[in-house]
């Protein structure tokens, strides 16, 4: 019989009681992950959250710490992929189109942005990248064309034309006529063209000549001496000589881009109209010089890997990248349009 206490009683489990000498299993605890509700707002990562406080979890919680089972149905939402990084979606776009120019992926040709999936949405970027890298094939000739100016590039001198060539295309996007690719119909006029951006080129590239030569002078006389003001001259020379390179590297496609929309040679020195074509998108700028530099990388590990000889075709889809994403960027900056 159980004893009793005034105002108090005890009250025997009716559990079985674990035999003596036997070990007592342990209770297998309870470990409950947070899965998104279905009708919970999705992140910028596609993960759904509940906000705070509110509970997230297959099981609910209630005041008596017990949780209650979600219906299946809730449990069976999918997730909105996520998004990857931009620089990835460029790399992953770039293989694509090159290795992969007539294959779909996602139900688009690979050459016609096949990283769309994964597409960069930021509204300040003024390029398609994923556009630019496989446009090329996407015109009906574009083998014959791509093999004619491949073969041009061959040649020293004549393959100026290939210069004119992407500047005629670089026009035609800003246009808004990116296909079909130009002709190869005009060989005087593509020639005249690219000598032209051949002597800018050299123009710019002057005082770069000057100040290299004027620092090896410095270091010439200094001799070995060792750090005296001649070294310190002919290092900061040097110094002065590498921040001309790097601008002039920002600056030159601009000019370039502005040419091939102005078409006459005084528009490489239009400062103020460079500049204002450079400062209306700085990013939308930036993102076409990166995007430019890695299809010229591209073009010489892939026209190396071809015995060297495949560089000169390479090259020229890399010049016509590049005429494809500066065209764009022309053509979406306000007052960046041909004249």
């Amino acid at each position: 019989m159980p004893a009793r206490g005034r105002g108090h009683s005890l009250r025997v489990s009716r559990a079985p009681l674990a035999r003596r000498g036997a070990p007592a299993e342990p209770e297998t605890p309870r470990i409950m992950f947070p899965l998104p509700q279905a009708d919970a707002p999705a992140s910028a990562w596609g993960r759904g959250t509940g906000g705070r406080g509110s509970p997230t979890s297959r099981h609910e919680a209630d005041p008596d710490g017990q949780g209650r089972e979600e219906p299946a149905s809730a449990l069976g939402t999918e997730r909105e992929p996520e998004r990857l990084p931009f620089n990835a979606a460029l790399i992953l776009s770039t293989i694509s189109a090159i290795i992969l120019p007539g294959c779909t992926l996602g139900g688009s040709p690979a050459g016609a942005g096949a990283f769309n999936k994964w597409e960069h949405t930021h509204k300040e970027v003024a390029v398609d990248v994923g556009r630019s890298y496989g446009y090329v094939f996407d015109d009906e000739n574009w083998i014959v064309k791509v093999l004619i100016g491949g073969l041009l590039n061959l040649i020293p001198i004549v393959n100026l034309v290939t210069t004119g060539y992407s500047l005629q295309a670089l026009r035609n996007v800003a246009e808004g006529r990116e296909l079909p690719l130009p002709e190869w119909s005009d060989f005087g006029g593509y020639f005249v063209r690219g000598l032209l951006v051949a002597v800018a080129a050299f123009i710019y590239g002057i005082p770069l000549a000057l100040l290299s030569l004027i620092s090896v002078g410095f270091f010439g006389l200094n001799g070995d001496r060792g750090v005296g003001p001649l070294a310190v001259c002919g290092a900061a020379l040097a110094c002065l000589a590498s921040v001309y390179l790097l601008l002039l590297l920002l600056w030159l496609p601009a000019a370039v881009a502005r040419y091939a929309l102005a078409g006459d040679f005084g528009a490489f020195f239009r400062f103020d109209e460079i500049g204002r074509l450079i400062t209306r998108d700085v990013g939308g700028y930036i993102v076409a010089l990166l995007a430019a530099l890695l299809a010229a990388i591209i073009a010489g590990i892939v026209g190396g890997i071809l015995c060297g000889v495949g560089a000169a075709f390479t090259s020229f889809w890399a010049g016509l990248v590049f005429a494809h994403l500066f065209g764009q960027f022309a053509r979406r900056s306000a007052g960046a349009t041909p004249v």
